[in-house]
């Protein structure tokens, strides 16, 4: 800042000596003068009127009432010098304030202009630095937000590499071929269920991709085989919404997937749409599901006369198929009706096959000790589940024998039998259970049973093995 005054200096020279006496000479010649020409002004006048007298008579009075308008002039222009003085005094006195005030002022002015700067450039670098500081807060947020995005795109679709070649031809090709991937991928020892689920949801958005109501079927039917509901679900709705909304099949298929994940209200919409269909046009599929779907309402007269009514017209149009009894069955033990309930699996075994109703009779006369009943029927159930795909699990089918037969070996040992002649009863039993635990059937209980019948047998010499064994 320029130490230039703010305003400029006014400042007058003070009076010299030398001026000073020449001022009051000056003033004594001019009072001389004055009174000089008042005297000869006055005697002219005088000699005029002609009062020569006048003139010589003059007193000294006259000479003092003369003399004292000049005195007072000299005392006046003494006094007007004086003040002067003074007054320069004073005038030297504001102008010694004046420069002070404005030294100060520009001091103050300065001082106050270098710490607005000081203050200024903090505040400004403070900013500055606060900026900064976000700015790289939100780079780094930036950054861990888009190394997230990657790595969750690579965990999305990283698997599309893998099965690159796989989708090259499922863009060409049709359901089929996702429902055959995904029975592949789902049935392996470690199936890439991303992949999986991610080519479900490819078949469910695609509105290009070619299949037949049959291809969805069997997609639906492979996720609900491995639990995957509530994707079968969607894959029947999207066949049935879009391409196939008569279809028996795919009705029945939204009907049981949705009663699975709880969802009644589609249930009931697939239920209302199968009803419109002639029942001659329905298959087992559509009768059980549909009887199911009454099953899982709340117990009322009205939805047990609806599935009972189903069932009667499932013996009708399907007798041979144990659909029927195997319904009949869970219809009337749902509302109480057990002695009738068992009457329908017994009538069930006047079919040839009806694996599910033996296994569930199976299952009674083995709650009930009826253990050789039990082995028969789990026989039955047996030789019905040889089918290309398995109506009951048959690992629970040997397990279910596998004990029968344990307890009517343990039941002859009560009675006395000789142990070392039950020795082949009781490497049957142990074959059973074993074969249970082959075919993925795991029980703490089984595993206990199997060291038991072992600890019978007079050539296993201590050999206590965990019964993971091959049999």
């Amino acid at each position: 800042m320029s130490n230039t005054p703010l305003v400029p200096s006014t400042k007058k020279r003070s009076f010299d000596p030398l001026l000073f006496g020449f001022c009051v000479l000056c003033a004594a010649v001019i009072c001389v003068f004055a009174t000089a020409m008042v005297f000869f002004i006055n005697s002219i006048t005088t000699l005029i009127n002609q009062d020569v007298d006048l003139i010589v008579s003059q007193t000294s009075y006259d000479w003092i009432s003369l003399f004292l308008p000049v005195l007072g002039v000299l005392v006046g222009i003494f006094v007007s010098v004086v003040g002067l003085k003074r007054f320069e005094n004073i005038d030297k006195s504001f102008e010694d304030m004046r420069a002070s005030l404005e030294s100060k002022i520009e001091e103050t002015i300065r001082t106050a202009t270098d710490q607005a700067k000081e203050g200024t450039a903090r505040k400004i670098r403070e900013a500055v630095d606060e900026h900064a500081e976000e700015v790289r807060s939100d780079i780094s947020r930036m950054t861990v937000s888009l190394r997230e995005d990657i790595d969750g795109f690579i965990r999305d679709y990283g698997w599309l590499q893998e099965h690159r070649d796989y989708l090259d031809e499922l863009k060409e090709t049709n359901v089929a071929m996702a429902a055959e991937f995904v029975e592949e991928q789902l049935g392996s020892a470690k199936p890439d269920v991303r992949a999986t689920m991610n080519i479900v949801e490819a078949v469910v958005r695609s509105e290009h991709i070619t299949g037949d109501a049959a291809d969805y079927h069997n997609l639906a039917s492979v996720l609900g085989r491995h639990d995957y509901f509530d994707k079968a679900a969607l894959v029947a709705e999207k066949a049935v919404e879009e391409r196939f909304p008569a279809d028996v099949d795919l009705l029945s298929d939204v009907v049981h997937f949705n009663c699975k994940i709880g969802q009644t209200k589609k249930a009931k919409d697939a239920v209302d749409t199968l009803n419109k269909i002639p029942l001659q046009y329905w298959n087992w599929r559509a009768f059980r599901f549909v009887i199911d779907y009454y099953n899982s309402l709340p117990a009322s007269q009205e939805n047990q006369c609806s599935a009972l009514n189903l069932v009667a017209q499932y013996h009708e149009i399907l007798p041979d198929d144990e659909g029927a009894y195997a319904a009949e069955y869970k219809t009337l033990t749902k509302y109480g009706r057990h002695p009738e309930a068992l009457q329908a699996l017994k009538a069930a075994m006047s079919l040839r096959m009806a694996p599910q109703c033996a296994m569930e009779l199976a299952d009674h006369y083995l709650g009930t000790g009826e253990f050789s009943l039990a082995v028969e029927t789990a026989t039955r159930a047996i030789i019905g589940n040889a089918s290309d795909q398995e109506s009951v699990d048959t690992g629970a089918i040997f397990a279910c024998r596998g004990l029968a037969k344990d307890a009517i070996i343990y039941g002859k040992l009560l009675k006395g039998t000789n142990k070392e002649s039950l020795e082949a009863d009781i490497r049957d039993a142990i074959d059973d259970l074993l074969m249970s635990q082959v075919l993925g059937f795991i029980q703490k209980n089984i595993r206990h049973r199997i060291v038991m019948l072992k600890r019978l047998l007079t050539d296993t010499n201590g050999d206590l093995n965990s019964g993971n064994e091959d049999p």
